[in-house]
């Protein structure tokens, strides 16, 4: 008979069995009345939520920018793909600059998986989705940026970058705003629902343009480049009361919804990151300075002899005609160099560097996008400062501003002297808050409301006199030429010329500041190219923004 075995072992490994349980149940029951936020505090591997990205619309509540899903990322399973060198053959028109990458991964035995695009368009991934069997690929859609002016307001919008970032314009400046917050989902493979964190939505920008005046500049900047053969241009409409930005279009552009294929060059926005030479657009300014200072009036006179002779250097007027004893009107309608020197020579280089200060010029305005340049203006005392550049500058020569600082400068003779901070956003509206305005900036008073009323008269004397291509068909305009000169920059021994015009409408209570800078027209000057196409531009905003026609003896008044 086989004796009794005994098991010493077996109530202590029930005993550890129990505790095993016991730790479990309580793990469970831990779990369960812990609150979503502590569970998310010290949990395993998170699965971010991506938000989605703010929205921008233009005044009007029109969209201009926003998030779609026509990106994808296509994936091949190597192991999957019964022929790689056929494969790639057929796929690399589609390819393009990718298939020698794609070429050493099918080669290379220690990858698995392929990431043939990492960024698609619809049609090369569904063309290159084709040409492998189904199991064999993966195609993932990805969230992308749509821009619905394209490369008509590229510049002013800027882009998204595949990873999300904002890149130039608008979506650099406001990419905090823009991007929103991820949510996550805690837990082993996101399976913990109640410590989800949803994501916080991107907040929405209303913009201060007007989308449709935004595209017909485009398309009148656009043509007229063309018919003149130019090599680029801008166009800045501005409401002077708000300095809102209600157009802003440059040439040669790019489009933002497809970005990668576009010149980098064309990224910087000219409007605002380009210098140029003003030239007599200047003008106006140091003439206001004076009248406002007292020291002369609109009917002060000067003996204009045709040229003057400045430190070392001759300057002449750009009609090389002498004009006797000229007013200050005769100054600006005729655009007299002379006369442009003899104001700065009495303002004195400290009053005339301040106003050019005052007015914005030579410092960012203060806009509210990415890759505002500050502009170059060197000054007495400066580092390469040369006494004749007194001279220059008081014809907008030997001096760089960029265009909006130009725009801005008109408008604050438009806005009875008060110059204004230039914005391109005027709400934000994020999820669960009420909408936050963004209120006008005023900067300064710069010039006496009785000044800047003489020089709007002064300015409208210029249209009806020389500038007449600015004439509006019920609307009072004023302004002024500039042509100035690109010194050999091709190298080729002649001086290139810039075009421009700057002005507005109506003269007594101005709604739109509007300037009209040409690169390089062929054999023309500001008053016979920019003008012209200040009038259409400046018809155009006058039906867009409803506004009524103060001609004497017009219908509309």
């Amino acid at each position: 008979m086989r004796g009794r075995v005994d098991y010493p072992r077996l109530p202590w490994l029930g005993l550890a069995l129990f505790g095993a349980m016991a730790l479990v149940a309580g793990r469970v029951v831990w779990l369960s009345a812990r609150p979503a936020s502590a569970a998310g505090a010290a949990w395993e591997p998170s699965t971010e939520v991506l938000p989605q990205r703010g929205a921008m619309w233009d005044r009007r509540g029109r969209l201009v920018a926003t998030e779609s899903y026509d990106r994808y990322e296509v994936i091949l399973e190597k192991a999957k793909l019964p022929d790689p060198a056929g494969f790639l053959a057929a796929a690399s028109p589609h390819l393009g600059a990718r298939a020698d990458f794609v070429r050493q991964q099918l080669d290379d035995p220690m990858v698995k998986w392929v990431t043939v695009f990492s960024y698609a368009q619809r049609e090369a991934a569904d063309a290159v989705k084709a040409l492998a069997p189904a199991e064999a690929v993966f195609v993932r859609p990805l969230a992308s940026r749509h821009y619905a002016l394209g490369e008509a307001a590229g510049h002013l919008t800027g882009f998204v970058d595949a990873n999300g970032n904002g890149e130039y314009g608008i979506e650099a400046a406001y990419n905090a705003q823009l991007i929103g917050v991820k949510g996550h989902t805690p837990g082993p493979f996101g399976t913990d629902p109640r410590a989800f964190v949803p994501p916080r939505e991107g907040t929405d920008l209303v913009l201060t343009i007007d989308r449709d005046l935004q595209l017909a500049v485009w398309r009148i900047l656009a043509a007229h480049i063309g018919t003149q053969d130019a090599t680029g241009g801008t166009v800045i409409v501005l409401e002077p009361s708000t300095g809102d930005v209600l157009a802003s279009v440059s040439y040669p552009a790019y489009d933002p919804n497809n970005f990668a294929a576009a010149d980098v060059n064309r990224y910087i926005d000219p409007a605002v990151g380009a210098y140029y030479p003003p030239g007599s657009v200047l003008k106006p300014l140091s003439l206001a300075a004076a009248i406002d200072g007292g020291i002369l009036s609109p009917n002060s006179t000067y003996d204009d002899t045709a040229t003057v002779f400045y430190q070392g250097v001759t300057i002449p007027n750009q009609d090389y005609t002498a004009h006797g004893a000229a007013t200050m009107w005769q100054m600006l309608q005729l655009s007299l160099n002379v006369g442009a020197v003899h104001v700065a020579d009495t303002l004195g280089s400290a009053r005339f560097y301040r106003a050019l200060d005052a007015f914005g010029l030579g410092r960012p305005t203060g806009i509210d996008v990415a890759g505002e340049a500050p502009g170059m203006i060197v000054q007495p005392g400066a580092e390469g400062w040369v006494g004749s550049n007194f001279a220059y500058n008081a014809f907008g020569q030997g001096l760089d501003v960029t265009p909006l600082q130009m725009a801005a400068a008109m408008a604050t003779i438009a806005n009875d002297g008060v110059r204004m901070t230039p914005r391109v956003v005027r709400q934000l509206r994020a999820d669960g808050a009420p909408p936050q305005d963004v209120a006008p900036i005023p900067v300064a008073q710069v010039i006496s409301a009785a000044t800047a009323r003489t020089m709007r008269t002064m300015l409208e004397s210029v249209v009806a006199e020389t500038a007449t291509g600015a004439e509006m068909a019920h609307h009072t305009s004023g302004g002024k030429t500039g042509t100035s000169e690109l010194f050999d920059s091709d190298g080729d021994g002649e001086d290139d010329l810039i075009a421009s015009f700057c002005g507005f409408f109506p003269v007594a209570k101005p709604r739109a500041v509007i300037l009209v800078k040409l690169d390089r027209p062929v054999g023309e000057r500001g008053s016979r190219v920019a003008a012209p196409i200040f009038a259409e531009v400046a018809e155009v905003v006058a039906g867009v923004l409803g506004v009524a026609g103060d001609k004497m003896g017009d219908d509309e008044q």
